[in-house]
């Protein structure tokens, strides 16, 4: 029975500690999907999978080494943010050996959230199939108005104190279905253009058009290389894929006079969504296999 986290956290400058995360995943003996740091957006993705026990150790340990060395209040980046630890998504993966039961789980992210509260005083938030009732939206909201605005309220978290940590802010973490990510780089530094793209995402969507069902996109700068990007998501990956919505955003940045610099996927996919990914840049070792079946126990 195999675990897949894929936490997302709110550094990019600091080699030194990926390199550390690095060395903790491999001391674990967890299979690295994808640990990769940007620095314009400040943000490191981590995707790992392997035993729960040693996921959910490994969790504890990032966060020994990470949070420490977080402090939002300083923090530049081009990338929207909540927390140091951002959100910590959970995906049970099937083996041979069947799929680890809805309880286990709940129990083990009940333990990460109760140390992050109890250690760090962070607010924790359970989202998705680990929601408890929350109010629909509340968490989206969160994202919407980013760190700086959660200073000046009052919050309802699952664990932890009532208002956000004064350098870490809050954290999202739960089960969740599988989603993917990737990243469109533009070549343009106009952060315009790029909101044109992904303005135009969300009138398709909200027009029906079955190429976005489920899809999320955001403009993102990056100044260092003279760029843009346009990071997409899909939630629906059974009935999205990327390739025609690649496809149409080459014929679209065309017309605006931009070419489209590259584009690869960010963080995991199943072996089954690959061949709906034609147009990504994806390595090996990003692709989970064992994923492919939607199983709830």
């Amino acid at each position: 029975m195999r675990v897949l986290a894929i936490p997302q956290w709110s550094f990019g400058r600091d080699k030194g500690l990926l390199r550390e995360f690095g060395e903790i995943l491999d001391a674990f003996g967890l299979r690295i999907h994808d640990l990769r740091s940007d620095v314009d957006q400040n943000r490191t993705i981590s995707a790992f999978s392997g035993d729960p026990v040693r996921v959910f150790e490994a969790l504890e340990r990032l966060g020994v080494a990470a949070l420490p060395r977080i402090d939002l209040q300083r923090h530049h980046g081009s990338y929207p943010r909540i927390g140091a630890l951002d959100s910590c998504p959970l995906i049970r993966v099937p083996d041979a050996d069947g799929i680890l039961p809805d309880v286990v789980l709940e129990r083990y992210i009940d333990r990460l959230a109760w140390v992050l509260a109890e250690v760090y005083g962070l607010p924790v938030f359970l989202c998705e199939r680990s929601d408890r009732g929350r109010r629909e939206g509340e968490i989206p909201d969160l994202f919407r108005q980013g760190f700086g605005m959660l200073l000046e309220r009052s919050i309802e978290p699952d664990y932890g104190p009532k208002s956000a940590h004064r350098h870490l802010g809050v954290a999202v973490i739960g089960e969740r279905d599988w989603v993917l990510q990737a990243s469109v780089r533009l070549g343009t530094p106009d952060l315009a253009t790029a909101k044109t793209v992904t303005k135009l995402i969300r009138e398709l969507r909200r027009e029906g058009d079955p190429r976005f069902l489920g899809v999320s996109a955001l403009a993102v700068s990056l100044a260092s290389r003279d760029q843009t990007q346009v990071s997409m998501i899909l939630t629906l990956p059974d009935l999205t894929t990327f390739d025609p919505i690649l496809e149409w955003m080459r014929i679209e940045v065309s017309k605006l006079e931009v070419s489209m610099a590259g584009a690869e996927l960010v963080g995991p996919i199943r072996e089954r969504d690959v061949s709906g990914a034609a147009r990504l840049a994806i390595r090996p070792e990003q692709i989970v296999d064992g994923g492919a079946d939607d199983v709830r126990v």
